[in-house]
């Protein structure tokens, strides 16, 4: 327990001087930030070799087919509880938890492959309610939403294959990319964004880059 908290204090202590830094010289945040989430995130995750002989989009497809097949495999006991709420879909894999809820890959009886989102208990109807609209009237390209179940408590969403954009300009490495090619992908999302100004273009880490057609698509809104 120690040892958590000291961490946990070290990483404060770092935050706020970060804060300082941008304050004080902007100009050198960005890569004091970059090197930070480094810090706290480790360097744990898998680096991928780089072979610039191949196409970009390979490269990212080979990437995200190794990452859906290690992807978090689900309990036998949350499975069967999940067939029984959604019996039109079998669930594949989970493809990830946040604040909100857990998100699935699910595909239905004639072979189609779906996100199935959904929110954890604790969420209020409001706050569901609130997302599922979000959804419905961004003026950015975003995934379609497909389907509301369960009451509003959960939704099928259309399966798009990308990367956070987030993730993937901060470690190109690990998807097999050098980091001038994961800058040029990034400029490209910077114009995506000017492009939408002024129509409160949600969080970096919302968005994917779909890497067989080269587009951007919002996958949550906040």
């Amino acid at each position: 327990m120690k040892i958590r908290h000291s961490r946990t204090t070290f990483n404060l202590l770092i935050t706020f001087g970060l804060l300082a830094i941008v304050a004080s010289a902007p100009a050198k945040a960005g890569c004091l930030i970059e090197k930070f989430s480094r810090l706290i995130y480790g360097e744990h995750h898998e680096v991928t070799a780089i072979d610039s002989t191949q196409p970009i989009q390979l490269r990212l497809e080979k990437a995200y087919r190794k990452w859906l097949e290690k992807n978090s495999a689900i309990p036998k006991y949350q499975r069967q509880n999940l067939a029984k709420q959604y019996p039109d879909y079998t669930v594949l894999t989970q493809l990830g938890e946040g604040a909100e809820g857990t998100v699935y890959l699910v595909r239905d009886a004639r072979g189609n492959k779906y996100v199935l989102k959904v929110f954890h208990k604790r969420i209020r109807q409001e706050d569901v309610d609130a997302n599922i609209r979000a959804m419905s009237n961004q003026i950015i390209p975003t995934v379609k939403v497909e389907k509301i179940m369960n009451d509003h408590r959960a939704m099928v969403l259309e399966y798009v294959e990308g990367i956070s954009v987030n993730e993937l300009t901060l470690f190109p490495e690990k998807f097999g990319l050098t980091r001038n090619e994961a800058n040029k992908i990034k400029e490209e999302f910077v114009r995506f964004k000017k492009s939408y100004q002024g129509n409160n273009t949600p969080p970096d880490y919302n968005v994917v880059y779909k890497f067989k057609t080269g587009r951007f698509v919002l996958i949550d809104p906040w």
